[in-house]
């Protein structure tokens, strides 16, 4: 038996947060007394078109990858790319791991549980 699933982010709110903060900054640049000029602005080529979108493509790109998780008898896989490319948890050894360590030891009787 083996199950598959697929997710995604749903960071719309990030949108509206970091607009809440990138206008007001480049409102208080470009408006405010003895601010950029328009013959500055020309002069600085794309760099201010580049500094208000780039953080929105950043939010895009996370936005596209996608979270797979692969569950088998044998294993756990998951992949987040471009953060974990991928990663395998043998089921086997967890349960080994678990059932050590849930060994109960009585200290005076020497009796397990």
């Amino acid at each position: 038996m083996e199950f598959e699933e697929k997710h995604g982010l749903k960071i719309w709110w990030l949108y509206l947060v970091t607009a809440a903060t990138i206008f007001p900054t480049a409102a208080l640049l470009i408006f405010q007394h003895n601010g950029l000029s328009l013959a500055e602005l020309k002069e600085m080529y794309f760099a201010p078109v580049f500094a208000l979108v780039s953080p929105f493509l950043i939010i895009f790109l996370v936005q596209q990858h996608k979270l797979t998780l692969k569950i088998t008898a044998e294993e756990v896989s998951f992949r987040y790319p471009p953060f974990t490319l991928h990663q395998v948890i043998s089921v086997g050894s967890v349960l080994k791991k678990l059932t050590s360590e849930s060994t109960m030891h009585f200290p005076n009787t020497g009796a397990t549980a």
